[in-house]
């Protein structure tokens, strides 16, 4: 019982009695173990997740294009930096569009990040290979980016929730990609060419 009693709520769970009672039912549900702010994040993150669109749309100071072509790169690279770096946006404002669409944020994986991080580590001190291989990673990083905005301008309308939609290969995006770096092509579409 007491197990129950502490136990974190889904973010559907929170998302429907907020929906049927109101967020002041919530809060009192939940609130001995989480603040309002997390409930709320909880409820917004099951709306999506279930599909709905948000109660209320905030004004956003970046245009959505750049917004999901960066969580699309933060996806795609697998490091949500990666999103956060191409499109000069910062990260709470990355991670606020990725729970908006009900969606969970990449995290690089423990070997990529001991790479990354040796990588810094050496640069600091001097080693112009590391340093040369950061520069790598981010031009590839910007590349990616590139592509991404190319190919989601070739979709006009995006679902609310979810990751964006990707057009499929065609002759007209071939067309859109072409000049692009073909490494980041490949990574983003592996059957277009």
């Amino acid at each position: 019982m007491s197990r129950s009693v502490y136990q974190l709520p889904t973010p559907e769970a929170v998302a429907r009695l907020v929906s049927t009672h109101g967020f002041d039912t919530a809060v009192s549900r939940w609130g001995h173990i989480t603040d309002s702010r997390a409930l709320a994040s909880l409820a917004r993150t099951g709306r999506a997740q279930a599909g709905q669109r948000p109660l209320a749309e905030r004004p956003r100071r970046t245009p959505s294009d750049i917004e999901l072509a960066a969580l699309e790169t933060a996806c795609v690279i697998g490091s949500l930096s990666a999103g956060v770096r191409v499109a000069g946006i910062n990260e709470s404002s990355l991670c606020g569009v990725f729970t908006g669409r009900g969606l969970d944020w990449p995290r690089q994986s423990s070997a990529a990040r001991a790479v990354t991080s040796t990588d810094v580590a050496l640069s600091h001190r001097g080693d112009l290979a590391a340093a040369a291989r950061i520069q790598a990673r981010r031009a590839h990083e910007q590349a990616v980016y590139a592509v991404l905005r190319a190919a989601l301008a070739l979709v006009p309308e995006q679902p609310p929730t979810g990751r964006p939609v990707l057009p499929e290969p065609s002759p007209a995006l071939r067309d859109a990609l072409k000049g692009l770096d073909r490494t980041a092509v490949e990574q983003v579409f592996p059957n277009l060419f």
